[in-house]
């Protein structure tokens, strides 16, 4: 009977962190070497970033590069873009490449994606006009992600 209850509740457990809360955000990434870096808009905070919507980021970076596609899994090396994702961020703690980042992030979901550029975090009311070379995939007037 213990043991039943014991594995009830690890079940549970496992069941409300496959269904844990994907929350939208955005800021800078940067990728390099051992580095997987989110900055969200007006934090201090380092991110460590996996999930699947990485491959789009690598997509995107060879595209406005100039590099060929790939299917292989070799992730570009120093890109960085503003991005606006959805997924999962880890609590406060030690995570990532030799535990150096505030928290982790599992990015499921691209909604936007660009070259940055100097005002990216500012209020909706300084920005530039858009930017065309960018993707969105919830706006009806942008391109649509591929």
């Amino acid at each position: 009977m213990r043991t039943s209850l014991q594995a009830t509740i690890v079940i549970a457990a496992l069941q409300l962190t496959a269904f844990a809360r994907a929350d939208e955000h955005a800021g800078h990434y940067r990728t390099s070497f051992e580095t997987s870096e989110f900055v969200p808009c007006n934090s201090d905070e380092r991110w460590w970033v996996d999930g699947p919507a990485l491959a789009e980021v690598d997509s995107f970076l060879r595209e406005i590069s100039g590099l060929p596609k790939t299917t292989e899994p070799t992730p570009l090396q120093d890109g960085r873009v503003f991005v606006r994702w959805s997924g999962v961020r880890s609590e406060l703690g030690s995570h990532g490449h030799l535990g150096a980042y505030d928290r982790q992030f599992t990015a499921e979901r691209i909604l936007e994606i660009r070259e940055p550029s100097e005002d990216d975090c500012a209020p909706a009311s300084r920005r530039r006009p858009e930017d065309t070379r960018g993707r969105q995939t919830e706006s009806p007037r942008s391109r649509p992600t591929s």
